[in-house]
């Protein structure tokens, strides 16, 4: 017996009256079905993927990690944070005429900048309060958040 005699025995299947016919209905059921299942699985991902840390821990982190290091790389990785925090302000320039002594009636984040620009290119000789500065790169990023 062939392939083709066996088919043409067979019974056609049973289906309840009005299965073959796929309306609105259906359509609406499966898009809900669709819905639920995606809401389930982005549940399941949060779950197991946990809650993202927040920039202010991260930065907390990322400080007590830097209080391991010497002085001077200590203050290169509070710089590359302090500009990370500042990505959206402007680039203060400092010319080699600028006072970088605080208090000098600028505000003070340009205070801050003029500091830690004369700390890190040793323009005089600075003494640059580290622990501070850890303090306002915190309060900035609670500013931020």
């Amino acid at each position: 017996m062939s392939r083709d005699e066996l088919l043409e025995q067979l019974r056609p299947a049973r289906l309840p009256a009005g299965y073959e016919a796929f309306n609105w209905h259906d359509l609406l059921a499966a898009f809900a079905l669709g819905i639920v299942v995606a809401l389930l699985l982005r549940l399941l991902l949060q779950l197991v993927a946990g809650r993202p840390e927040a920039p202010q821990a991260r930065i907390a982190r990322e400080l007590t990690a830097l209080e391991q290091l010497p002085a001077s790389e200590r203050l290169v990785g509070q710089a590359r944070i302090y500009r990370a925090l500042r990505s959206d302000s402007p680039t203060i320039r400092l010319e080699a005429g600028d006072q970088a002594a605080p208090g000098n009636g600028a505000s003070p984040e340009l205070d801050w900048d003029r500091r830690l620009s004369a700390a890190l290119y040793r323009r005089e000789d600075v003494t640059f309060d580290l622990d501070a500065f850890d303090a306002e790169i915190l309060r900035r990023a609670r500013e931020s958040a």
